[in-house]
């Protein structure tokens, strides 16, 4: 590895480690927010019409904010910026967020004044009297939410071309901490126990949005100087749009049509894979969505600069890391599932039923894991090379993919074929997009180094599934023992065998990590 290599791979993980750090709050915190909920809703219908309602304005989050405002609007940003300078950047952003503000308070009264007949006929349909009602009113409430997080989403694609990563992942915090505080300080004062949680997620976007400008004014940020709502970069951006939004917005849509066709499986089920698809996320934001901020600015310039070699090599060692990160998270979860979902949700309203309905569901969830990861970050290449038909065709085939195994599986595994179904997915989207990256001119991305390297960490992972397995019937033989202790030590005995297997094996990715954490210049075979 020579000194070049090691300073830009100790600047993206010291970026990275930053951001997973704050993230890791904001994880915490939602857990904690699902945690009240869990006490207070359990997985009664409350909880279901509160998740299915909340899961519209977020599937529109990830359609406007993470697929146009980020992946469309960063391109274009950092376009502008290397050729006409930051001024130009900053007028073009300004006029964009005034034209996304119009769009998108126009389309969320639209939605709203159409919730009760999309909630009935196309969101909720196995849905009938007080749930449904309930979930048409949370609708209409919460998605506000829309705007204020999209229009969030602007402030942080110019932060982040701007190398300023940390602003937008502390936002998540301020959701959390005003969904938890109106949850709780209003339960008791509403017949209705979804009321605080409501309240809170629309004052919570309305903080994520506001706490943006500060810091986009010491960048030269002018909301109202420069306004051309029909420059050419505001069509530029707007023609990537469409495509960005379907590209990205895949596995939100995965999610809703598997909350669609779990309304149909009984109660509890939308809930359980709400529960189940959180732990999933807190995984996957800790880390890969980390990597993702970073590297999509970055992309972004090296293909207008046309050097793909070192898109590739950036990928790969982000894919690398990924896996050497997500596969024993994976594992030691598939065999930790109950006792995780026990410790901390069982309480209240969440019963044994409950746990048991959660544990199944993140079980089949978990099995994508590594692929979901692997997909954000090969999917942020087409986004910054903006080459997003073929990004469309694929989300399109996964899509299907996803409907026909969610349908066929959930008729003999109910909640759980759903889960197991969206996994199926995320697999079948690896594959797609690993072979047609090469039409952006990125080829021999997995080779045979690449391979040895994660079969490497397979047979790790290996070593310590067995490691937690045994250790954990080893604690639990000498009679009842509290999953405060069986757990973290399960957890600590994963981490030390699986570190112990990588050493052994020299794993290169561990060596890595520990030369660019060291400052060591050691080369790397």
């Amino acid at each position: 590895m020579n000194s070049s290599d090691l300073k830009h791979k100790r600047s993206f993980i010291k970026k990275v480690g930053i951001i997973s750090i704050i993230t890791m709050v904001s994880r915490i915190l939602g857990l904690v927010r699902d945690l009240v909920r869990a006490r207070l809703l359990g997985t009664s219908f409350y909880s279901d019409a509160f998740t299915l309602a909340f899961s519209l304005p977020n599937l529109f989050r990830r359609l406007t904010a993470e697929g146009v405002m980020i992946n469309a609007f960063i391109p274009v940003f950092c376009r502008v910026q290397k050729e006409d300078g930051d001024r130009a950047a900053l007028g073009f952003s300004a006029s964009f967020f005034w034209m996304a503000t119009i769009i998108l308070t126009l389309f969320s009264a639209l939605f709203i004044l159409a919730s009760p007949w999309l909630v009935k006929y196309v969101f909720a349909p196995g849905f009938e009297n007080e749930a449904l009602d309930l979930t048409v009113f949370l609708t209409q409430f919460m998605f506000v939410y829309i705007v204020f997080i999209s229009l969030a989403a602007v402030g942080q694609g110019v932060l982040n071309s701007f190398s300023t990563f940390w602003v937008s992942a502390a936002t998540p915090v301020l959701l959390n901490i005003s969904i938890i505080s109106f949850a709780l300080f209003l339960f008791k004062r509403f017949e209705n126990p979804t009321v605080g949680f409501a309240i809170g997620v629309v004052a919570g976007g309305a903080a994520q949005m506001a706490f943006h400008f500060p810091f986009l004014k010491k960048k030269g940020f002018k909301l109202f100087k420069d306004i051309n709502l029909s420059g050419p970069a505001i069509k530029e951006t707007f023609k990537l749009v469409v495509p960005t939004m379907f590209g990205v917005g895949i596995y939100q849509i995965n999610i809703i049509v598997s909350n669609l066709i779990a309304t149909m499986t009984g109660e509890g089920a939308i809930s359980s894979l709400n529960y189940s698809n959180r732990l999933l996320e807190m995984f996957l934001g800790v880390f890969v969505i980390s990597i993702v901020t970073v590297i999509l600015p970055r992309f972004s310039v090296l293909i207008l600069e046309r050097n793909y070699d070192q898109v590739k090599e950036d990928l790969n060692f982000s894919m690398r890391l990924t896996a050497f990160i997500s596969l024993p998270i994976m594992t030691c979860t598939i065999l930790l599932a109950k006792d995780i979902v026990s410790l901390l949700y069982e309480r209240g309203a969440f019963d044994a039923n409950s746990v048991a309905m959660t544990a199944g569901a993140l079980k089949y969830h978990m099995i994508g894991l590594l692929f979901i990861s692997w997909n954000r970050i090969l999917s942020t290449g087409y986004q910054a090379a903006r080459f997003l038909k073929r990004m469309v065709q694929i989300s399109f085939f996964v899509m299907i993919v996803n409907i026909v195994c969610a349908v066929m599986l959930s008729q003999v595994m109910q909640h759980k074929g759903i889960a197991f179904a969206n996994s199926i997915s995320q697999i079948v989207q690896t594959i797609l997009l690993i072979y047609f990256i090469k039409e952006i001119g990125i080829s021999g991305l997995i080779n045979t180094g690449w391979i040895v390297r994660f079969i490497k960490i397979l047979v790790c992972c290996s070593v310590m599934g067995g490691c937690v397995f045994y250790f954990d019937k080893y604690l639990k033989t000498g009679g009842a023992v509290s999953l405060f202790v069986t757990v973290p030590a399960d957890v600590s005995a994963g981490v030390i065998s699986y570190a112990a297997a990588a050493y052994i094996l020299k794993c290169s990715e561990l060596k890595e990590m520990m030369m660019l954490v060291l400052k060591r210049k050691k080369k790397i075979r």
